[in-house]
C-alpha cells in the first residue's frame, strides 16, 4: 500500500479532530446530536473501488463517533464504562503506530508489561507471582478459571473434564462472564452454583460453605469459587475475607472478579471493603472501567507462580524461548496481543497512585451524594444503598400509581437516553424497574450530580 501522499498534514488534522473531541468531553452534551444526511449517504454506499481523500474520510469518521455513544462525557453514568483518560488515548495511539505483539518476545515491551502488572498489583494491594493484560474481564475470568481447573482437575486441558463432575460457585449477582467462562472452560451450564445474596446483595460464606460440603459427598470436584467485588447492577461487594475462610477450609481456588470494583481498593474510603484479597487465588481487574483508561485494557492476577504457563503453556516450533528469552503466549490465551499495557503504564506515570486513589474517592462522593438527593425528595425512591459507586432508584411522581411505576420508569430511561444531557441506564432490582446511575467518569464534577435528578424530575413529568 502506497503511503499518506501528505502524513504530517494528516497527522496535523487527527490531532485537531482529537482535541475537539476531548474539549467536548469536558461538559455535557446539551443535547443528543443526531447523523446528519450526508453522512448517513456515505454508511449506505457501497464498496469504494478507488480511495478517497484521507480528511474527508477523518472528518467523517469523527462525525460517526460524535454521533455515538461516548462513555467520556461527564454525565454517561449509564454502564461502567471507560473515561478514555487522554494520556491513555495517546498510549493507544503510541501502541497501534508501532503495532508490537506481546504474544512472543518483545524486548523493552515485556518489560514495560511486567512493570505495568506490578503497579496494578501495588495500587490495590495484591502481591502476586504472575499475570497478565488481556481483551475484558470476560477474558481474564476465564483465563483464571483455566488455571484453577488445571489445579482442580490435573491434565482436564489435554484431556478433557471427561465426564468428571465440577463445581464454580458464584453469587445470584455474580457477572454473567463467569457463566460464560465456566461454559467455555467445558465444564458445563450446570457446573455454575448460584449462591444466595444477603440483604446487603452479598454472596452469603455460610450457604457457600454448605454447597462444598453437598458437592463433595456427591463426588463433585470444587473448581473454584468466584466472588465478586463490585456487582454490575448494584456495586455490591461480597466479603472476600470469610469467604476466603471457607475456601481455605475446602482448598478450593478463589478468584475475585473486580472487573469494577477492585480499584476501589485502593480509597481510603472504601479499602475496608476488600479486606482478605491478598489471600485470593487470583483477581481480575478492568482498566478501561475505574482507571479510565480506553478499551480493552484487563489485567488478571495470579498468586501462584506457574498456574498460567500451566493452564496455557505449548511451546510452539516455530516460537522457540529459552532462559533468556520468553513468549507470553505460554501463559495467556490469546495470540495477537495488542500492547494494551502501555496505556496504563503511561496513565499511571503520568497522574500518578495519587491523582487515581482521590479520583476514585471523588466517583465515591459522587454516589453518596446522590443517594442523598433521592432520598431528600419524596418524588423518588431508593433501591440500594451503595457499598461503591452505583446506585439504583426510581421516579415515584405523586399520583401515579404503583402498578404503574415499572413502566414510568422503563419510559423515562430511554427519554433521558434520548435527550442526552445525562445518559442512565434501566435496570431491574428485585422485579422493580428503575433507574441506575454508576460514576466511574473523573470527568463528572460535584455539581453536576443534582442535574440527574432535575433531569429525571423533568423528563418525568412528561413521561
Amino acid at each position: 500500500m502506497s503511503p499518506l501522499p501528505d502524513r504530517r498534514a494528516v497527522l496535523a488534522a487527527t490531532a485537531r479532530l482529537i482535541a475537539e473531541a476531548w474539549e467536548s468531553f469536558d461538559r455535557p452534551r446539551p443535547v443528543e446530536p443526531g447523523l446528519d444526511a450526508a453522512l448517513l449517504e456515505h454508511l449506505a454506499a457501497p464498496l469504494p473501488e478507488t480511495g478517497e481523500e484521507v480528511e474527508e474520510v477523518l472528518r467523517d469518521a469523527a462525525g460517526i463517533l460524535d454521533g455515538s455513544v461516548s462513555p467520556a462525557r461527564p454525565l454517561y453514568v449509564a454502564y461502567v464504562g471507560s473515561t478514555a483518560t487522554s494520556v491513555g488515548a495517546m498510549g493507544a495511539a503510541l501502541a497501534a503506530t508501532y503495532d508490537v505483539n506481546l504474544a512472543t518476545h518483545a524486548a523493552a515491551a515485556d518489560l514495560v508489561e511486567r512493570q505495568a502488572l506490578g503497579w496494578t498489583g501495588e495500587l490495590i494491594g495484591y502481591r502476586h507471582a504472575e499475570g497478565a493484560f488481556t481483551s475484558g474481564g470476560m477474558v481474564s475470568n476465564l483465563s483464571a478459571l483455566l488455571a484453577a481447573r488445571e489445579r482442580a482437575l490435573p491434565g482436564s486441558r489435554r484431556e478433557g473434564v471427561a465426564g468428571r463432575a465440577a463445581g464454580v460457585y458464584a453469587s445470584a449477582e455474580g457477572h454473567h462472564s463467569v457463566l460464560r467462562a465456566v461454559e467455555v472452560a467445558g465444564l458445563g451450564t450446570a457446573a455454575l452454583r448460584v449462591l444466595p445474596i444477603d440483604d446487603d446483595r452479598r454472596l452469603v460464606p455460610d450457604a457457600l460453605e454448605e454447597a462444598l460440603e453437598r458437592d463433595r459427598a456427591a463426588g463433585v470436584v470444587p473448581v473454584a469459587v468466584v466472588a465478586t467485588a463490585g456487582t454490575t447492577l448494584t456495586g455490591a461487594v461480597d466479603p472476600i475475607a470469610a469467604v476466603a475462610d471457607v475456601c481455605a477450609r475446602h482448598g478450593t481456588w478463589l478468584h475475585v472478579d473486580g472487573a469494577y470494583g477492585l480499584p476501589a481498593a485502593a480509597a481510603p474510603s472504601a479499602a475496608r471493603l476488600f479486606d482478605g484479597l491478598a489471600r485470593a487465588d487470583s483477581v481480575t481487574l478492568d482498566a478501561h472501567k475505574w482507571l479510565g483508561v480506553p478499551k480493552s485494557c484487563s489485567v488478571v492476577l495470579v498468586r501462584h507462580a506457574g498456574a498460567l504457563g500451566a493452564a496455557f503453556g505449548h511451546r510452539e516450533t516455530y516460537m522457540l524461548g529459552g532462559e533468556d528469552r520468553t513468549h507470553a503466549v505460554e501463559t495467556t490465551l490469546e495470540y495477537s496481543r495488542p500492547f494494551r499495557s502501555l496505556k496504563l503504564w503511561l496513565a499511571l506515570r503520568a497522574l500518578g497512585a495519587a491523582e487515581y486513589r482521590s479520583g476514585i474517592e471523588r466517583t465515591l462522593g459522587h454516589a453518596r451524594a446522590l443517594v442523598a438527593l433521592v432520598e431528600a425528595d419524596p418524588a423518588f425512591e431508593l433501591l440500594n444503598r451503595p457499598q461503591l459507586s452505583t446506585v439504583c432508584f426510581r421516579h415515584r411522581p405523586a399520583g401515579k400509581p404503583a402498578a404503574d411505576l415499572d413502566a414510568h420508569n422503563l419510559l423515562l430511561a430511554r427519554a433521558m437516553q434520548e435527550d442526552g444531557r445525562v445518559y442512565l441506564a434501566p435496570a431491574l432490582v428485585d422485579g422493580r424497574t428503575c433507574l441506575r446511575a454508576c460514576f466511574v467518569n473523573f470527568r463528572t464534577k460535584a455539581e453536576q450530580v443534582a442535574v440527574i435528578l432535575d433531569v429525571a424530575r423533568e423528563l418525568g413529568a412528561r413521561a
